[in-house]
């Protein structure tokens, strides 16, 4: 066998670089083998977070919903007060609690948020 410049390659060296073909040959399928297992690692996680993203859609909509029927069912109690029992200062009194306790829980979570 010979080299670039024409000359003759010993026989010893010949096989010695046959063996260092086989080891590369060996390295670029472990290293396919590799990227094939990180790129189907990446495509579960990503599976996994679109997953995780739609039950926290699912699940902030049945918060929102909850909450807005429970403001509402609120404000139906505080309109039934003021215009059907004719009770201004009971309507005004819970009220005032009702926006103080959504005040405190705004500063809560904006206090959570911070830290």
């Amino acid at each position: 066998m010979s080299n670039k410049n024409g000359e003759l390659v010993p026989k010893s060296d010949n096989e010695e670089l046959k063996g260092l073909l086989d080891l590369g040959k060996q390295a670029l399928v472990t290293f396919s083998e590799q990227g094939h297992a990180q790129s189907k690692l990446a495509s579960q996680q990503l599976k996994f977070e679109e997953k995780k993203l739609e039950v926290d859609k699912s699940a902030f909509h049945l918060k929102f919903g909850a909450g807005l029927v429970f403001i509402i069912a609120l404000f139906g109690i505080i309109a039934g007060l003021i215009f059907v029992k004719d009770d201004v200062s009971s309507g005004l009194l819970v009220l005032s609690h009702i926006v103080a306790l959504i005040s405190g829980a705004f500063a809560g979570w904006g206090w959570q948020k911070g830290r």
